[in-house]
């Protein structure tokens, strides 16, 4: 039986390399323990397996998870029936949906910004930076290359929507084509997007996690 997108996503990730250190290295590296009902939202947060170490360390926390694929969402419901009335599950694209000015203590990317080409992730850096409060971070986990493979992977998605007829912008982050981004690119779109400190928490091969602040007095 084919198995659906969910469930092929769901197993790529644990076939990922270092999974289990992965994702246990995503929220110790910028949630502090609290008891406080801290604002977080989860971009393309799939099954929310991130979720885990959010409620440990904040379980009082209330998350706002917005994905496009409505069985992703189902699943990660089931996966935290227990904390239903502290999640809100939001089917939709984080190109294109609401991120409120200053709504949001915290938010977290996981292995899904490695879609977008670096013109779309500087647009999405700015809207994030704008929807976290003074303080706040935001916290993105992916697979990151080198600069060579980051050019390679760039020119092929190039090749794929000139053979298409429409351009680069427009199929990346649409199709869930791979245009991973080095460190070092991510690292600088961050900076260049008004955070006040972004540091590469853990790095492992393939796998980042990298932590960007906005400033505590900021506007």
């Amino acid at each position: 039986m084919k198995r659906s997108w969910a469930e092929e996503k769901e197993s790529g990730r644990h076939e990922t390399t270092g999974f289990e250190e992965f994702y246990t290295r995503i929220v110790p590296a910028a949630i502090d323990p609290t008891d406080e009902p801290i604002a977080v939202c989860g971009l393309g947060c799939g099954t929310g397996l991130e979720l885990v170490g959010v409620f440990a360390r904040a379980p009082r926390a209330q998350v706002d998870v917005v994905a496009l694929s409505a069985k992703m969402l189902e699943r990660l419901r089931a996966s935290h029936r227990e904390r239903a009335a502290q999640i809100r599950a939001v089917r939709g694209s984080h190109l294109t949906g609401a991120l409120p000015d200053g709504a949001y203590d915290y938010i977290l990317a996981v292995n899904t910004i490695h879609h977008l080409l670096p013109s779309r992730r500087a647009g999405l850096y700015r809207r994030i930076r704008r929807a976290l409060k003074p303080g706040g971070k935001y916290i993105e986990a992916d697979w990151f290359v080198d600069s060579a493979s980051e050019a390679t992977y760039r020119q092929s998605l190039e090749e794929r929507a000139a053979a298409m007829g429409v351009a680069a912008e427009e199929v990346a982050g649409v199709y869930h084509i791979d245009v991973p981004a080095s460190v070092e690119t991510a690292v600088s779109l961050m900076r260049e997007s008004g955070f006040s400190e972004v540091d590469v928490e853990w790095r492992e091969c393939e796998n980042a996690v990298i932590v960007a602040q906005v400033c505590a007095d900021a506007p």
